[in-house]
C-alpha cells in the first residue's frame, strides 16, 4: 500500500517467473512512455495557446493579460496607449478560392504590414482567422488612425 501510494505502477511478487517479470516491466514501460506522450502534448497546447502557429503572433488567450497589464503601465506611467483591431475581410474568399498555404500567406503578408504600419508596436495578437488585435505603446487614436 505504501509502495503505491508513492506513485508504483506494478508489483512483482517473489519468487516470480522470467515471462511474468518480462510482461510487467513492458506494461510499466509502456506506461511511462504514455505519459511522457501526455506531458509533451500538453507542453505543445500551452505553446499554441500562446503563439499563433501561422503568424508567430500572440495567440488569444494571452491577449487579456497582456492587455490588462500594458493599460497598467500606461496609467502608471501617464503615457496615452491604442488597442487597434485589424482584420482582414477578403480572407474568406482568398482562403475558398486558393487554399489553406494562400490563406497561412496572407495573414503572414498582412503581420508584416502591420509591422510596418503602425508603430510603436508594442504587441500583436491573432485572436480570429483573419483579425489582429494590436497594442500601440505611447500612441495616441489619432496616431494610430494615419498608421503613425
Amino acid at each position: 500500500m505504501q509502495a503505491a501510494s508513492l506513485g508504483a505502477i506494478d508489483f512483482v511478487d517473489k519468487p516470480f517467473r522470467v515471462p511474468a517479470l518480462v510482461a510487467r516491466l513492458e506494461r510499466v514501460l509502456a506506461i511511462a512512455g504514455l505519459e511522457r506522450r501526455l506531458a509533451n502534448a500538453e507542453s505543445s497546447l500551452q505553446s499554441l495557446k500562446r503563439i499563433d502557429p501561422v503568424t508567430g503572433c500572440g495567440a488569444f488567450g494571452e491577449l487579456y493579460q497582456a492587455l490588462e497589464a500594458e493599460l497598467y503601465v500606461a496609467k502608471q506611467q501617464n503615457r496615452p496607449m491604442v488597442c487597434a483591431v485589424v482584420s482582414d475581410e477578403r480572407y474568406d474568399a482568398n482562403l475558398a478560392a486558393k487554399g489553406r498555404a494562400a490563406g497561412d500567406r496572407r495573414l503572414l503578408e498582412l503581420r508584416e504590414c502591420i509591422g510596418k504600419s503602425l508603430a510603436p508596436i508594442q504587441s500583436t495578437f491573432r485572436v480570429d482567422h483573419a483579425e489582429f488585435v494590436v497594442l500601440l505603446a505611447n500612441a495616441t487614436a489619432e496616431d494610430a488612425r494615419h498608421g503613425i
